[in-house]
């Protein structure tokens, strides 16, 4: 099978604290899309100076709990 890679493009709204339901549900799809083992490359930008950026909140969301 040949090799994955999916890049998830970031979106967020006025409350960039947290991840915004586009942006989670881009993140869903991409694991699905991924497979175990393939890459999943998170894109995206902090709204504030000193913000938590769109890629580091999609991170989090995909660590284990």
């Amino acid at each position: 099978m040949a090799e994955r890679v999916v890049a998830v493009l970031g979106y967020s709204g006025r409350d960039a604290s947290r991840l915004h339901p586009i942006c989670a549900s881009r993140l869903t799809r991409a694991r699905e899309l991924a497979g175990d083992g393939q890459a999943v490359i998170l894109s995206g930008w902090a709204r504030r100076p000193g913000g938590t950026s769109e890629a580091d909140l999609m991170r989090d969301a995909s660590r284990p709990e």
